[in-house]
C-alpha cells in the first residue's frame, strides 16, 4: 500500500484493510498476533518500502520509481516511521 497509493486512497483504506488480514489470521488460528503488533509490523514494512523503487530499476527510469519512492516517503511520515528508527 505504501509504495503504490497516493496518501488519501491509503489514508482511507489501510486501516481497515488491516484490521480485515487480522481478522483473517485470527480465523486461521493465529491468535497471539494482535493489532499493536500487526500495526508495528505494518510501518516497519514502510520503512522498507523506501528501499523498493531503488531496487526496481531506478536510474533513467524514473517515471517508474519516482512516485514510488514519493508514496512512500508519504507513508513513513505519515505513520512517524522514524520514531521506529531510534
Amino acid at each position: 500500500m505504501a509504495h503504490w497509493w497516493y496518501s488519501e486512497r491509503r489514508r482511507s483504506l489501510e486501516k481497515d484493510l488491516l484490521r480485515q488480514y487480522l481478522n483473517r489470521l485470527h480465523e486461521q488460528g493465529i491468535k497471539d498476533y494482535n493489532w499493536e503488533q500487526l500495526w508495528y509490523d505494518y510501518r516497519l514494512s514502510v520503512i522498507e518500502s523506501l528501499y523498493v523503487p531503488a531496487l526496481s530499476g531506478g536510474g533513467e527510469d524514473k517515471y517508474n520509481w519516482y512516485p514510488q519512492l514519493e508514496k512512500a516517503t508519504s507513508a513513513f511520515e505519515d505513520l512517524d516511521c522514524a520514531e521506529l528508527l531510534t
